[in-house]
């Protein structure tokens, strides 16, 4: 039973029942630029589905990334997590370097930053030390649209948990990054979130930061019938 009905991780490609029309429109709105929240308990169903979702994306050739906010134990780690993810859409030996809030400091630092980025120019000069946590997560975000950019695709970029952004740096935090995503054009956003009251809050409540910036999409329950096969 339990090789037929796995739990406590996200089902394979071939194991994902019942939602494909779900997952085929999630897919053709964040291929268009919007961003997609979807919010909804625990052992639901949820992480299987963005995961089907952004597979499908990189079969028809969008970049990805993403990063669960639930083990993100600061703004640095996220910066770096971020950073290592996206890079992971490109080839060479750097990448192997960018595992650790240090290793993501010496690179930045590092004078040959274009030369070790190739074709990839972010434009930056960063020869002093980065101390400023926001700083690096900025260099992150940007370095997602410069990458969508420079190879011509969107790319596409999941947070699992969103509601964990509190807790990392709260309303400043989220004004910050509210304020650098609505500058993107080439990238959009899939937010995952196990607490639907507070997803609901910081998505449709006037007063937060990311007030109607993501398609809110109810995640629909599997009919009886669609596990018969």
């Amino acid at each position: 039973m339990t090789e037929m009905f796995p739990v406590g991780r996200p089902a394979a490609a071939g194991d994902v029942v019942g939602r494909q029309e779900f997952i085929r429109e999630c897919a053709i709105r964040l291929s268009e630029g919007q961003s997609v929240m979807i919010a909804s308990p625990r052992r639901t169903g949820k992480s299987s589905v963005a995961g089907e979702v952004m597979r499908q994306l990189r079969t028809q050739g969008y970049g990805t990334a993403s990063v669960d906010l639930f083990y993100v134990t600061s703004i640095e780690e996220l910066a770096v997590k971020l950073l290592a993810s996206l890079l992971e859409n490109r080839t060479g030996a750097y990448q192997k370097t960018i595992r650790s809030l240090h290793g993501l400091q010496e690179w930045l630092n590092h004078t040959t930053w274009h030369a070790k980025l190739g074709d990839l120019e972010l434009g930056l000069t960063l020869t002093a030390p980065i101390l400023d946590p926001l700083v690096l997560l900025e260099t992150a975000i940007a370095t997602a649209e410069r990458l969508a950019q420079s190879q011509g695709r969107r790319m596409i970029i999941l947070f699992d948990e969103f509601q964990e952004i509190d807790r990392l740096g709260g309303e400043n935090l989220a004004q910050r990054l509210r304020a650098l995503f609505q500058q993107q054009h080439a990238t959009a956003y899939l937010f995952l979130g196990s607490q639907p009251s507070l997803m609901q809050t910081i998505f449709a409540d006037r007063r937060q930061a990311f007030y109607r910036f993501a398609t809110l999409l109810p995640l629909p329950a599997i009919a009886d019938v669609a596990w018969e096969r």
